[in-house]
């Protein structure tokens, strides 16, 4: 009765775990999430960063050519996700106006689903505290470590 149950528990452990985690899947596939600053003035430009479903983070020159900074783990891409929509659902509008924005785009052209949040990082304001402290955690991602 013993085996019987431990056999059991091992078939079930084993069918739970995949090669991926649970947020790496059909329907995040083509999950794009953009994040960086535009500044307006003098002449307008823009710092910007993708992290893809497949875990690719790069740094966007000239608003098409991508540079790969580096890949980042499957729980790691995971957990960042959970923190995105986490701050969605917080803060579901935010579109402030100023000279200097920072943004964060989350875009899934396999659901069809879009979302922009943009505020100006110079003031603290009630509506951008969450996507404050999820900019500068997307930030920390772009972060090389030199030997």
């Amino acid at each position: 009765m013993r085996n019987s149950f431990l056999m059991i528990l091992l078939i079930f452990v084993l069918s739970c775990s995949t090669k991926f985690p649970f947020c790496i899947n059909e329907d995040t596939k083509q999950l794009e999430i953009y994040w960086g600053t535009i500044y307006k003035k003098p002449k307008e430009r823009e710092e910007r960063y993708l992290l893809r479903s497949d875990g690719g983070l790069y740094k966007v020159m000239n608003g098409d050519k991508k540079i790969k900074i580096r890949h980042l783990q499957p729980k790691v891409f995971c957990s960042t996700l959970e923190h995105i929509n986490s701050t969605i659902l917080k803060t579901q509008a935010i579109n402030e106006w100023g000279d200097t924005l920072n943004f964060v785009e989350y875009r899934n052209n396999r659901l069809g689903v879009y979302f922009s949040a943009k505020w100006q990082p110079r003031f603290q304001t009630k509506n951008s505290i969450f996507f404050r402290e999820l900019f500068d955690s997307l930030q920390v991602l772009t972060f090389q470590i030199k030997n």
